[in-house]
């Protein structure tokens, strides 16, 4: 919708603007079709500030670009099912709930808005930010420890005995609790790390091409559309210094897991050795 658009530009201010132009939050189809003097001339009616305008004209161009890329609607749902999908591209493992729930919820959110496919981090973001507001629960059930637990024991065997045992039992199934989350975790920070790492290698892309315009038509260009390009650059830079920092720290917890993981191995084996 438009309301969506405006907002995945951090444009939201003006979605008044547009409604008392008389557009609504369904004409975005009809917005993206403007010749470019038409939809000069309608940001300017609306009076949005310069920078913002050459934002919001860029975000449709490419909008419109790549709706003319695909042409069939089933081919258009394909491609961004494919872009919009999070977890599990380069793996063959069996994904989580939870990954499974982040995925519908980023395609869905892609399908009513397509530009959010070219920003995969708020993507991932609102998938998440949807998932809390639809009340998503991690589901906990019983493992198989505590189930055996439940069934009767033998009679003969001593109370002393039973609280052993169940105490034995307790500890295996907190253990292998705290393996399992371990493990999903571990997981999702790398699944988390190939997406922040797509992000930088996009914000370098960019800023690069960025460049490029700037240094083959410097002479052409006016000192407005200079200073926009110039706010671009500064703006990947930032983002790039941004997902580095959140890329490093993710991997430490990471190192930090696996070092755990060794340790535990070589105690077990010196257990079972001795």
């Amino acid at each position: 919708t438009l309301k969506d658009f405006l907002e995945a530009l951090q444009l939201e201010r003006y979605h008044q603007a547009f409604i008392d132009a008389g557009a609504t939050d369904q004409d975005l189809g009809q917005i993206v079709q403007f010749t470019d003097q038409e939809l000069s001339e309608f940001l300017a009616a609306l009076n949005m500030l310069p920078f913002h305008s050459i934002k919001f004209k860029k975000a449709v161009r490419e909008l419109n670009a790549s709706s003319h890329q695909i042409q069939e609607p089933s081919t258009a749902v394909e491609f961004i099912i494919a872009n919009a999908t999070i977890y599990g591209k380069r793996t063959s493992r069996a994904l989580t709930s939870y990954e499974e729930a982040i995925n519908r919820a980023s395609i869905q959110l892609a399908l009513d808005n397509p530009l959010l496919i070219s920003k995969k981090g708020d993507l991932f973001d609102l998938a998440k930010k949807k998932l809390l507001e639809e009340g998503y629960r991690y589901k906990r059930g019983a493992s198989r420890s505590k189930l055996r637990e439940k069934s009767s024991t033998p009679p003969a065997k001593s109370a002393a005995m039973l609280q052993h045992q169940n105490s034995d039992s307790q500890q295996r199934a907190i253990m292998m609790k705290r393996q399992e989350n371990a493990q999903r975790l571990s997981e999702q920070r790398l699944e988390k790390i190939e997406v922040l790492q797509q992000q930088v290698d996009h914000a370098i892309q960019s800023r690069q091409a960025t460049e490029n315009q700037l240094a083959q038509g410097s002479m052409h260009h006016d000192t407005l559309a200079q200073l926009a390009m110039e706010a671009e650059l500064i703006r990947y830079e930032e983002t790039k210094v941004r997902l580095t920092k959140e890329i490093s720290k993710l991997k430490a917890q990471e190192r930090k897991h696996q070092w755990y993981k060794r340790r535990k191995l070589e105690r077990s084996a010196s257990h079972a050795s001795s």
